[in-house]
């Protein structure tokens, strides 16, 4: 991942957390229903 700076604002750090806790809540449910949705 490039450190570009102004990428670095807080509002996309967090931005960019939100999206990979979603990404990880998907990938459990998935597992959870078997991989079917």
């Amino acid at each position: 991942m490039m450190n570009d700076p102004e990428q670095n604002t807080p509002d996309q750090a967090d931005e960019a957390e939100e999206m990979e806790k979603v990404q990880e809540d998907a990938a459990e449910e998935r597992e959870n229903n078997g991989g079917y949705q």
